[in-house]
């Protein structure tokens, strides 16, 4: 599928496409256009609520105020973005209402009836989403993490911010949530592994499941406070390894038996595990790769007993070296695949799902932890915002 803002696309066939392959689509021309936001996912995100809107029989009031926009003299472009204000703020508002609140869909309706051009050009709105915060490009998330495209900002996280996201990630009520440093081989497992991953696939294995309603997120910003930061790290993470083909793990003080990067090694193993590929079986199963090894070793999934006695500072700190050896390893093996998915979806235009469709009564992917039929599969809800 090929996406242009200034082009209405086919309600049939736009409704009739996977959402995953809809949302890469809008990223894909802002790519292609060099039209960087703030928040990139989350820009792309509301083009894509609200062209569905737009395609959706009986949305009258999203409809109706685009059409007097387009009336008003803004570009398609520029409406969906004047939409999309809105609906941004609507996001906010929803989420800090309380699980089970009153609809405040009308409210959302009366909005979008006194929008206005001239009311929208003189708010300064120069994207759909507000309360952007961070930093990020298209060119860096393609497909969301997993495209391995480099040009955008990859300045790592300072300690604040590492502070910022191991504080909410501790916050986190699920005890299979990951921690900082889980989520640093987390991402270490995805960037170095041969597939592409989707948001909606990586995000609740690091939540450790459905996001609950105790966790969600308090507003709109911080949602994209947090998934910048993570984002940000990513690159961080990409950005080490292109320029020195090493990256140390983030790993905390060593476990009483002397081990560092426990929650490492296992956060890794959880990003390996996502993979549908082939790939990393062969690699952990080819006796050549001892560095790679020690990674499952660490992790407790070789030998839950080991070690028999406490390791060194010395062992100890030989195992962080070779756990990293063996990342920097396997991001050279799988480096030809990477570019392989990557061409694969330039070449058809989409990603195809790997999994099979959500059923509605199913967990929303975005991970926001409600029923898709109350969450992002809602028909006469605007979106989650978790």
């Amino acid at each position: 599928m090929r996406y242009n803002p200034d082009v209405a696309p086919d309600p049939t066939v736009w409704l009739g496409t996977d959402e995953d392959e809809r949302l890469i689509a809008i990223e894909d021309f802002h790519t292609r256009t060099r039209d960087h936001s703030p928040s990139p996912r989350a820009h792309a995100a509301v083009h894509l609520v609200v062209e569905s809107q737009l395609a959706t029989p009986g949305q009258d009031a999203v409809r109706d105020a685009f059409s007097r926009l387009r009336g008003e003299g803004l570009k398609r472009h520029e409406a969906l973005h004047a939409l999309g204000s809105v609906l941004a703020e609507h996001l906010v508002e929803l989420a800090k209402g309380a699980p089970g609140a009153v609809d405040r869909t009308a409210e959302y309706h009366a909005e979008l009836a006194a929008l206005t051009a001239a009311r929208w050009r003189a708010s300064g709105h120069v994207g759909p989403e507000a309360g952007d915060s961070g930093s990020g490009s298209h060119e860096d998330h393609i497909a969301g993490p997993g495209t391995h495209r480099q040009g955008g900002p990859h300045r790592p996280l300072c300690e604040a911010e590492l502070d910022r996201l191991s504080a909410f990630l501790r916050g986190l009520k699920n005890p299979e949530a990951l921690s900082l440093e889980g989520l640093d081989g987390f991402l270490c497992a995805l960037i170095a592994g041969p597939d592409l991953t989707m948001t909606s696939e990586y995000l609740p294995a690091i939540w450790g499941g459905e996001f609950s309603d105790a966790d969600a997120f308090s507003s709109l910003e911080e949602a994209n406070a947090v998934l910048q930061l993570i984002m940000r790290h990513w690159n961080s993470i990409i950005a080490e390894l292109e320029k020195s083909s090493v990256y140390l793990p983030l790993a905390e003080a060593a476990d009483e038996r002397g081990v560092p990067g426990r929650a490492w090694a296992r956060g890794f193993m959880r990003g390996v595990r996502l993979s549908t590929s082939a790939g990393w079986t062969e690699l952990f199963t080819d006796e050549s790769e001892g560095s790679l090894l020690t990674i499952p070793l660490v992790a407790g999934e070789v030998d839950p007993t080991w070690p028999p006695d406490p390791l060194s500072a010395e062992r100890a700190d030989d195992l962080l070296a070779s756990m990293a050896a063996g990342l920097a390893r396997a991001y050279g093996h799988f480096a030809a695949d990477r570019r392989a998915a990557v061409q694969a979806v330039r070449r058809q235009g989409a990603y195809r799902r790997r999994a099979p469709k959500v059923g509605r009564n199913d967990p929303c992917p975005c991970g926001s932890g409600k029923k898709f039929k109350r969450c992002c599969g809602s028909t006469h809800s605007s979106g989650s915002a978790r």
